[in-house]
């Protein structure tokens, strides 16, 4: 009975911290939690190509190029569907959202992880869903609850820790696909076993969801009850953030960062394996310490940093995007030599570093330039657009390259795309954080 007690204790202990770290109740704690869970669940099978990109392409049966067309795919209907269905995420019922998103993108996932020698007619199908039903209609679905959730104050501490602990459950997602992957052997089919088992934790999410967040969730806080919103009114919200330049440059800001992500979780481990000659046996540990861990120890302290020591997370982004042009500008000048992995292992790591620290809170500026919550999800939609824009090009870039270039000449084309997105993050930011210290200022 003691050990019971003292776990009981420790356990309460945690989330009192917690509870203060994010200034949450026990409510909105739970809430949290269960979207946060669902954030990093959505996107468990596609997320195998960071640790696994050669068995992930091989089950899809594609070239480079026509595997980065799919992504591309799906950055199309998510930078259209943001446009198309963003207004809707101000009025229609978020669990019911949340809860069709798993499952029709947890459908999808198994018809494409289960059938073998798919068409890519099929495939095109497919990963037109996975824009639909994990990006279009979804993410700004989480970003506007993350926001209802948070304190006015704590909002890059909450994004940040949301970041961090999407880690955590890529590290766990990531690791067993990793382990079933290797336990069954067979390249093909142990990738597709773990494709599928993601599948269905997907699915099995969705009704998680369902039991836990409430149906009324955050209508007390984003909305005024009982009036509706007219179709005036819908224009209005869309028009007040369309004018709104912190909402662009927090977008132009997000797409940079999101284009040196592609880079980071797609092609790092591919270009250490090609250029250095890293050990397969360091492949897939390589590829979750560069994908997820980073994310689990950087994310979280972004948020700290930025909202302790900075006016606002722009500021601090601003310093995180510099930072990784200097790492940009070493990658390039390395020798491509094998004797050089173990200087540009750390190199690789940076950069993943500081892309976290920026992804943790690249949508924290929302926030802080207090803007209403009657349209803060159109705002969130308007900056996901611009945002996740890279995912309309940049897969489909990548992989013409790479398969029109030899591998040396293609990743130095890679990094210097990469290096130039990172100076453009620096001048958006540094104008964002003056605008954001401005609209403080009015505010009070």
């Amino acid at each position: 009975m003691n050990n019971i007690d003292s776990h009981q204790k420790s356990s309460n202990f945690i989330i009192e911290k917690l509870k203060k770290y994010l200034s949450m109740n026990n409510k909105t704690l739970l809430h949290f939690f269960v979207i946060v869970g669902t954030s990093q669940t959505i996107y468990s099978v596609v997320a195998l190509r960071e640790v696994l990109y050669e068995p992930f392409r091989s089950v899809l049966g594609t070239s480079n190029a026509a595997f980065g067309t799919l992504f591309g795919l799906v950055g199309i209907v998510q930078i259209f569907g943001y446009l198309a269905f963003g207004w809707l995420q101000d009025k229609v019922n978020i669990r019911s959202l949340l809860t069709i998103d798993l499952l029709g993108y947890g459908i999808c996932a198994l018809i494409m992880s289960s059938i073998p020698n798919l068409p890519y007619s099929v495939l095109v199908i497919i990963f037109c869903l996975f824009g639909f039903f994990g990006d279009a209609i979804y993410w700004p679905t989480v970003q506007k609850s993350i926001k209802g959730v948070s304190h006015p104050d704590k909002q890059a501490t909450v994004f940040g820790f949301m970041e961090a602990w999407r880690g955590v459950s890529g590290i766990i997602l990531n690791s067993l696909g990793i382990i079933i992957y290797a336990v069954l052997g067979n390249v093909l089919f142990g990738m597709r076993v773990a494709m599928s088992f993601n599948s269905l934790l997907m699915i099995l999410f969705a009704f998680v969801v369902w039991k836990y967040i409430p149906n009324n969730f955050l209508k007390d806080t984003i909305q005024n009850s009982k009036k509706k919103i007219t179709l005036k009114q819908d224009k209005e919200n869309i028009l007040l953030s369309l004018k709104n330049p912190v909402v662009w440059l927090t977008g132009i800001s997000a797409s940079c960062i999101y284009a040196v992500f592609t880079g980071v979780t797609t092609y790092f481990v591919p270009f250490l394996q090609n250029t250095y000659a890293l050990p397969v046996a360091m492949v897939g540990i390589f590829g979750v310490i560069n994908g997820q861990v980073t994310r689990m120890i950087t994310s979280a302290l972004s948020g700290v940093i930025s909202d302790g020591k900075f006016k606002n997370s722009a500021s601090w982004m601003a310093i995180c995007y510099g930072l990784i042009a200097c790492v940009f500008v070493a990658i390039l000048i390395i020798p491509r030599k094998s004797a050089f992995l173990f200087v540009m292992v750390p190199l690789m790591l940076l950069v993943s570093i500081f892309c976290y620290f920026i992804r943790g809170i690249y949508y924290a500026p929302i926030g802080e330039a207090k803007i209403p919550n009657e349209y803060s999800a159109t705002a969130m939609s308007i900056a996901s657009f611009i945002g996740y824009s890279p995912n309309f090009w940049s897969f489909t870039l990548f992989g013409y390259l790479l398969d029109k270039y030899p591998k040396s000449l293609s990743y130095k084309y890679i990094f210097i795309i990469l290096l130039v997105l990172s100076f453009l993050g620096i001048i958006t930011n540094i104008i964002n954080s003056h605008l954001i210290s401005r609209e403080i200022q009015k505010k009070g």
